[in-house]
């Protein structure tokens, strides 16, 4: 499944990717995501999930316009695509909520994938066409496989109930699956 993130040409790819951030649809998302859980069947392999949701996206819309909002989330896309590897599969699943499988990491890789996504997104601003810079954050959930059961639908529920918390308890941030032990209103590092 190497170069899953690529971009495809349009008659190729226009039944898989997303046409405003030209990654992976849910549809094609799944697809892949499900062929990478098929391609190592029978061997051990580990799994992360992130679900990322950009916050606040309905307040862009609403103050700056649907067009403001489209540079944003075409912008999201590349910037979390510059932070993961060929092997990595990026998914916009409807709106402004994206997900990640990261195949071959351990859970504190699938951790520091995702803080290094989410510090990405404070530190930066979507310039929009008159030149106003619109600075956005990311919550981020995160699953591991062998902390939950080893099945996609499994392990996509597990990051999206750990993304719940990280809205929860403030936005801006990342919260790992099992870590609701911690408390509400601290970022995982």
């Amino acid at each position: 499944m190497a170069g899953a993130r690529r971009k495809f040409s349009r008659p190729a790819s226009a039944a898989t990717h997303d046409r405003l951030t030209g990654v992976l649809n849910r549809a094609g998302f799944i697809d892949q995501a499900e062929a990478l859980f098929r391609a190592t069947a029978g061997r051990q392999r580990a799994f992360s999930a992130l679900m990322l949701d950009i916050d606040h996206f309905k307040r862009v819309n609403d103050v700056y316009g649907h067009a403001a909002g489209d540079l944003v989330l075409a912008d999201f896309a590349q910037l979390v695509n510059r932070c993961l590897r060929d092997t990595d599969v990026l998914g916009r699943l409807g709106g402004e909520e994206f997900a990640v499988l990261l195949p071959d990491v351990s859970a504190a890789v699938a951790r520091a994938v995702a803080q290094r996504i989410c510090d990405a997104c404070a530190a930066h601003a979507t310039v929009l066409e008159d030149g106003t810079p619109l600075a956005f954050t990311v919550s981020i959930g995160v699953a591991h496989g062998p902390d939950v059961p080893v099945a996609l639908d499994a392990l996509l529920s597990a990051a999206d109930a750990a993304l719940y918390l990280a809205k929860q308890s403030g936005r801006n941030r990342v919260v790992i699956s099992g870590d609701e032990s911690l408390p509400a209103a601290t970022a995982v590092p």
